[in-house]
């Protein structure tokens, strides 16, 4: 039984049920061989002899299986899928040691490389990606939304992401100083209409929308659908949106990336002083345990107010750490590199 993905608060069952019969007569006489296989691994107290694959990244036991590797090892490749078992099944774990043959998508040979010479790496076009299709005012932009699996309000299906806050930090021209605008809904409800009625109220009818990776465009698209009288005022956001860490994929690669562009390992490399380490609310599913607790209604007052100074404070972060991620990239001082070579300036 599994939640059906078009229900809605109208439908008459949220789930549907799917026949697994046969799936599961085939693997029944297994089920005992397996259980015992199971118990005497767990009774012996020892590692269980398995081949080391991609999935072992994901592992709790990560650590305790390979507490060795080296600095840039082959999990890090980024996106790196099978070509990290090949490399495992080779008995390669570090990403210095690649065979010269061995076959990498442009990004991934960028990543080698960078490692290799201990530089940065910088696409010829970086400057120009970074002020290509832009127009001032900057709009900086995060969502927070919650993933809720049981539709609650009118228009919602399962899964469909339910925004619940944004911060933007916005530019009037180059080197101005940022202006921060936000928005939390911090009570029981749909907090759909308010958000994107204040949300189009901050981003008026020009400028461009900066986002990290395409989230924010698809909240937007959700929003336009779910809210058919605004859905026309939402829908022009999406030709302003533009894409900062796509710009930074295709220019830009530091070592200590680690194989991740993710704002959280790009920030601490191009703008040391700002860190998301010591805050009360750190990433985005502490952001939705903490919505929730918001809005439970249990909370002391003064529990409440923490809770929501936390929020904010978390998701102006996002955006200002993506205005000092772009002002930072304008600054590089490493010199240019042809695409799939590294920088030795």
């Amino acid at each position: 039984m599994v939640l059906d993905k078009n229900a809605t608060v109208k439908s008459k069952s949220l789930f549907q049920v799917i026949d697994c019969a046969n799936e599961v007569n085939e693997v029944l006489p297994s089920i005992e061989e397996r259980i015992e296989t199971l118990r005497n691994s767990v009774l012996a107290g020892n590692l269980p002899d398995v081949p080391f694959t991609r999935a072992c990244r994901e592992c709790d036991y990560f650590g305790e299986c390979l507490p060795k590797l080296p600095e840039h090892h082959v999990f890090t490749l980024y996106r790196g899928g099978k070509k990290i078992d090949d490399l495992i099944g080779q008995d390669i774990y570090s990403l210095k040691k690649l065979p010269r043959d061995f076959k990498l998508s442009e990004m991934q040979a960028v990543q080698v490389d960078a490692i290799k010479f201990g530089k940065p790496w910088k696409g010829v076009k970086l400057p120009q990606s970074l002020t290509q299709g832009v127009q001032y005012p900057m709009y900086f932009l995060d969502f927070e939304a919650a993933p809720d699996p049981i539709p609650e309000f009118e228009n919602q299906y399962p899964y469909d992401p339910l925004p619940f806050q944004w911060s933007c930090h916005v530019l009037d021209s180059p080197g101005a100083k940022p202006r921060h605008y936000e928005f939390l809904f911090d009570k029981a409800g749909d907090p759909r209409p308010a958000f994107a009625d204040s949300l189009l109220d901050c981003l008026g009818d020009r400028g461009t929308i900066v986002m990290y990776t395409g989230y924010e465009k698809t909240v937007i698209e959700s929003l336009a659908a779910a809210l058919p009288s605004r859905g026309k005022g939402l829908r022009t956001l999406i030709p302003r949106l533009w894409d900062l860490c796509d710009v930074i994929r295709k220019n830009f690669y530091h070592p200590e990336f680690r194989g991740s562009f993710s704002i959280k390992d790009v920030l601490p490399v191009l703008v040391p002083q700002l860190s998301y380490d010591s805050m009360e609310v750190g990433e985005g599913m502490a952001a939705v345990l903490a919505y929730y607790r918001l809005i439970s209604g249990v909370l002391p007052q003064a529990q409440r107010v923490a809770l929501r100074a936390s929020l904010l404070e978390y998701c102006k972060l996002d955006t200002f750490a993506m205005v000092k991620v772009y002002e930072a990239l304008q600054n590089l001082q490493f010199g240019s590199a042809s695409s799939g070579s590294c920088s030795q300036d």
